[in-house]
């Protein structure tokens, strides 16, 4: 996530959201433990996963998501700097 999360910050997501549907950021099973990273659908089931460094294509039934972030708010002391 942009800013990268911190102790303290809150991410509000749909929990309801099981599939990419749109483009975003998403909450997945990333080698038995959960990530955000950035998504994006592409044309015959396949998915765009990213963070800043790799982007890679999986298929759409190969991910496990748990939800879609909506909103990130981070401490106040951090925004104020």
């Amino acid at each position: 996530l942009d800013p990268d999360l911190r102790v303290g910050d809150y991410v509000f997501a749909d929990v309801a959201c099981r599939t990419v549907v749109v483009p975003g950021i998403y909450l997945l099973v990333i080698a038995g433990a959960p990530a955000w990273k950035h998504c994006h659908p592409l044309l015959s089931d396949k998915v765009q996963v990213a963070d800043r460094v790799i982007k890679q294509e999986v298929s759409a039934q190969d991910l496990t998501v748990l939800a879609k972030a909506i909103r990130l708010l981070v401490q106040p002391s951090r925004s104020l700097m």
